[in-house]
């Protein structure tokens, strides 16, 4: 293995472990790895080249970008499989308030292109795959192999690279099923914060709950509600302290407590922004008011 970083590694992340093999004239081999690794972005990550050496292809782990490629823009978040190769300007920037963490693998030979295009265009793109956990390990075992220098690791990196195109080619979806996978993960967290909203106190915990990345979560609600998810976990904390104003003579601490509001100050300042008027006041309201005023909020 060679003893210096190519110039091309980017000093724009917070951390990072990365592998690199023989300089790139001395590779002959039909498909050879020339490096690879894992990146924790920085705020101000932004990769824009108009060309690159070698097919690449990274991987999502964690946080939330763009990649702008072929003159289409894609979001990035965890799960998302992206790839681009020489010849092809392209864009990668991670978001600011939600940092990229990324795998990646550049590779050469003769049968390059033919296996990026088992997954990609010629022209790079993304697709997102069903088990990240598989693909995060094909990942990591070639880091593994790459980092610990042995006579034999090119051929097994070599070897390890067709087995994570496999891998990807196996677990990603069709652009159907992809749509069809983000309708149902709205569905899934939605329920989630149906079944759990008098706990739930933040985005950050329904994100976690449910899996998946905050940028994202509210992508899906924005696209399928029109809203966001914290403004419907609110609204049902809201509609919920509603009825039990009206029907219960319950304290407006407990009913507070009752729908995750420590400070019954905040809980009624949440209640007016949703009713426009205070607790007290909806609850000495009239039923016909109150019925209105519950069917707009």
């Amino acid at each position: 293995m060679e003893t210096r970083k190519p110039d091309f590694f980017s000093k724009q992340v917070r951390e990072s472990r990365c592998y690199y093999f023989d300089a790139p004239g001395k590779i002959r081999a039909s498909l050879a790895v020339v490096c690879g690794g894992f990146e924790k972005c920085r705020s101000d990550y932004v990769i824009d080249r108009k060309d690159f050496p070698y097919h690449a292809i990274e991987y999502v782990a964690e946080g939330s970008g763009e990649l702008k490629i072929g003159g289409n823009s894609y979001a990035l978040n965890p799960g998302i499989v992206f790839s681009y190769g020489p010849g092809i300007p392209h864009i990668i920037r991670s978001d600011p308030d939600n940092m990229l963490q990324k795998y990646f693998v550049d590779f050469t030979g003769t049968r390059a292109l033919n296996l990026l295009k088992t997954i990609s265009t010629e022209k790079g793109g993304s697709v997102r795959i069903s088990n990240p956990q598989i693909i995060a390990g094909a990942f990591d075992q070639l880091q593994y192999t790459g980092i610990s220098g042995g006579v034999n690791s090119g051929r097994i990196s070599a070897l390890l690279l067709e087995t994570l195109v496999l891998l990807i080619r196996e677990t990603m979806f069709s652009g159907h099923e992809t749509a069809n996978f983000a309708a149902a993960t709205y569905h899934r967290c939605r329920e989630h914060i149906g079944s759990h909203f008098n706990s739930i106190k933040t985005l950050d915990e329904i994100s976690e709950s449910c899996g998946i990345d905050k940028a994202y979560l509210c992508r899906l609600f924005k696209k399928f509600s029109g809203t966001s998810p914290y403004s419907h976990l609110m609204k049902l904390k809201m509609n919920s302290a509603a009825v039990r104003l009206k029907t219960s003579d319950l304290t407006l601490k407990s009913i507070a407590l009752e729908n995750g509001f420590k400070d019954p100050y905040h809980f009624s300042k949440a209640f007016k922004r949703t009713y426009g008027i205070s607790p007290d006041a909806f609850r000495k309201g009239s039923s016909s008011n109150i019925r209105q005023r519950m069917r707009t909020g």
